[in-house]
């Protein structure tokens, strides 16, 4: 039988134990979606500019899961809590019903996005850029990285209820590409869309494209006053989601 020093480390705490499977989406938040049946959960992933397609489909559009990362400490503790306190501000957002976000509702959907941005970032395994210092960092703090924005957008598009891209942004050198500084993830819940920049080094703010009609920026907050959502302009086909899923960089 292998020792407690022989088990993996949980990839938010570092804890020796034995590990769970993350459904990136809880019963918390699938349980807004409002359709029956199987869901069609699809996965879009770029790579030096090559992209590929994964579908699948599943009796809840929670059944994507992460793999075994995370001990049950933390994927049956907090990750859940915040999942569950956060379910009565997102649910009539990802059934596209119009929300007035104070900032203090703004921050919390920050930390949260920032917690699934980084499950997702964890199901591309051994490619995988965040390193676990960031993972480490965010469950002690609890709070989106600073300088890195965070966007939300309307889909009201056919073909999925649940999609995320995962999409490198770059680092250059003399105009010469050297590495990846971060990676861009984006997300669909519903009609509830996400954008957030994980950086490689947590002290580094990155760019991506800015606030236009499609996008409303929440992190870091730029006003005290509260953000209307959805923006002026929703996302109406998947093609326009993966063109706005670049880092324009």
């Amino acid at each position: 039988m292998a020792s407690r020093s022989d088990e993996p480390g949980c990839l938010f705490c570092g804890r020796r134990a034995k590990l769970t499977a993350e459904h990136v989406l809880s019963k918390n938040i699938w349980k807004h979606i409002p359709f029956t049946g199987r869901f069609a959960v699809e996965i879009r992933k770029v790579q030096d500019d090559i992209e590929t397609t994964e579908r699948t489909t599943a009796s809840n559009p929670g059944g994507l899961a992460s793999g075994k990362l995370y001990c049950k400490r933390c994927n049956g503790g907090w990750m859940q809590n915040m999942d569950q306190s956060i379910s009565g501000l997102v649910g009539p957002m990802i059934n596209g019903r119009p929300q007035s976000l104070t900032p203090t509702q703004r921050y919390d959907l920050s930390v949260w996005i920032t917690k699934l941005a980084l499950v997702y970032e964890s199901l591309a395994g051994s490619d995988r850029v965040v390193p676990q210092t960031n993972y480490e960092t965010f469950w002690r703090e609890r709070r989106p990285f600073p300088n890195n924005p965070i966007q939300l957008a309307k889909y009201t598009g056919p073909g999925f209820s649940h999609a995320f891209t995962r999409q490198g942004i770059r680092k250059y050198y003399l105009k010469e590409v050297i590495g990846l500084e971060g990676i861009l993830i984006n997300f669909v819940v519903g009609q509830f869309v996400a954008y957030a920049a994980l950086p490689v080094d947590e002290r580094r703010g990155l760019v991506v494209a800015g606030n236009d009609a499609w996008r409303t920026q929440i992190w870091p907050s730029v006003t005290l006053a509260s953000v209307r959502w959805p923006p002026p302009h929703s996302i109406p086909d998947k093609e326009t989601f993966v063109e706005l899923s670049k880092p324009l960089l």
